[in-house]
């Protein structure tokens, strides 16, 4: 897998964009400013926002973004990914959430949606 670089931003805002999620994550990111443990919401809203990710993966669009970013970010075609069995595709995406929580802070996520 590679490292996340600034064109992968875009890529996420067109994500976030065609699922509708900007003021949904605006409002988990309002929770946050009023919490003092910012590491235990910081889980809680990972998982929120999966579930919100999960919801909307009937939509054509959506399911291609997501692969389009989860094969280019794991340097396999979009095929080979399609192909990929799921234990193989569900710990490329764990590997994909590390990298972002390694590359930006919670905080720094949260900027983006004030």
């Amino acid at each position: 897998m590679r490292k996340i670089v600034s064109t992968d931003i875009f890529k996420f805002a067109k994500l976030i964009k065609a699922m509708n999620l900007k003021e949904q994550l605006k409002g988990l990111f309002v929770k946050a400013n009023n919490s003092e443990d910012i590491p235990r919401l910081a889980k809680e809203q990972g998982v929120t926002f999966l579930g919100m990710i999960i919801e909307d993966l009937s939509n054509p669009e959506v399911e291609s973004l997501i692969y389009d970013m989860a094969a280019d970010l794991g340097e396999v075609t979009v095929e080979e990914l399609k192909g990929m069995e799921l234990k193989h595709f569900l710990a490329l995406i764990g590997d994909i959430w590390k990298e972002i929580k390694a590359t930006m802070t919670f905080e720094e996520i949260k900027s983006f949606f004030r």
